[in-house]
């Protein structure tokens, strides 16, 4: 019993490693427990106060290596404001949901070549177009296929992922996807210290309102990096397609550019 409540406590509150019994398997898990405050002022009231907000999030999941070719993770995660639910008795709670749920398989006929299907966390640059998003409450996961190749210094990732699902009625409504191509070139640390990170990606997505239905096309590139003492991120975006507001169709255009140094 104080063996199983020890593990039990780590799988909470920290990271844990356990040999399994079979050979060549590992299982990691993963927990956290997490309390932000959060005081709001924004009011047009003539009289304005302080609005406070607890929020928590719970998060415990399991991650499976069962051998060079094959791994697998489940992850729950319950988020909340205190106080949401209405009621102790918590009837009709929707905040536990499954964060991650997703299997692997690595080495793919024999190549560099790794598949993951199932719900999963997608994190690509400074996360600014896709991430986890984790400084939200609830953070983001994607329901879709990742497949990454590595040539060296270089990976090529392709995904894609089930955003929304519009309900079935006569008049056919296409769902709402992502899909896209994410590579990345990483050079090895030069004798000054010096490195650089070079990626460049192609995304689509269809998001649609009650009324208006767009086709995204998103091109861009994003590069970070160190050179003597300098630390630097630079990245760029251009973003193309049409959207139908009713039947009248519009082009869609607009860009992005980001800079930011730091010394050490």
């Amino acid at each position: 019993m104080k063996t199983f409540m020890k593990q039990l406590f780590l799988a909470v509150f920290g990271l844990m490693t356990i040999p399994n019994i079979m050979q060549g398997q590992v299982v990691k898990i993963t927990g956290q427990v997490r309390e932000r405050t959060e005081l709001d002022n924004r009011s047009f009231s003539s009289n304005p106060h302080l609005d406070p907000f607890h929020l928590l999030r719970s998060r415990l999941g399991g991650a499976i290596t069962f051998n060079q070719n094959l791994g697998a993770m489940v992850e729950l995660q319950d988020a909340r404001t205190f106080g949401a639910s209405r009621t102790v008795l918590n009837s009709g709670a929707t905040n536990l949901d499954l964060r991650q749920g997703w299997i692997e398989f690595r080495d793919v006929f024999d190549s560099t070549l790794t598949l993951r299907v199932g719900r999963q966390t997608l994190i690509y640059g400074n996360e600014r177009l896709v991430g986890a998003s984790d400084w939200g409450n609830f953070g983001q996961s994607f329901d879709g296929v990742a497949a990454k190749v590595n040539l060296g210094d270089i990976s090529v990732d392709g995904i894609a992922a089930a955003i929304a699902r519009n309900p079935a009625t006569p008049t056919y409504s296409r769902d709402h996807f992502l899909a896209g191509v994410w590579g990345a070139w990483k050079t090895l640390a030069k004798p000054n210290g010096s490195t650089a990170t070079i990626q460049g990606f192609f995304l689509f997505d269809n998001p649609r309102t009650d009324s208006v239905r767009q086709n995204r096309h998103t091109i861009g590139v994003h590069s970070s990096g160190t050179v003597s003492g300098v630390d630097y991120e630079v990245d760029g975006a251009y973003q193309f397609g049409d959207f139908f507001a009713g039947t009248t169709a519009r082009d869609i255009a607009a860009m992005l550019v980001g800079l930011r140094l730091g010394y050490t």
